[in-house]
């Protein structure tokens, strides 16, 4: 289900993966990037099929991601399934993902 809000609630930053592309585009990763918290980096075959490797594990860009929405609201975020929040800003898509597990 899919949601709109206009501010982030809190989020445990250990929980956090996150992506920063091209709006509106493939989220493979061919056009931007994923970063994912230390805690979770045992977890990357679980949660992505293969495991994540040093250059995924950040957790200060994880940390920037949550500040640069925050910082940008009141904003339209959407918000699916209560677990993956979108915002755009200007043209780069950040995306928060909650591992809820």
């Amino acid at each position: 289900m899919e949601t709109t809000i206009t501010q982030l609630p809190d989020l445990d930053l250990n929980k956090l993966r996150v992506y920063v592309g091209k709006p509106h585009t493939c989220m493979c990763g061919c056009n931007g990037r994923y970063s994912t918290a230390s805690a979770l980096s045992g977890k990357g075959k679980e949660l992505r099929g293969y495991d994540f490797t040093e250059e995924d594990i950040s957790d200060a860009r994880v940390r920037r991601v949550v500040n640069k929405i925050r910082k940008n609201s009141p904003m339209e975020t959407e918000v699916l399934n209560g677990s993956i929040f979108t915002a755009i800003i200007g043209n780069t898509q950040y995306t928060i993902y909650v591992d809820e597990k």
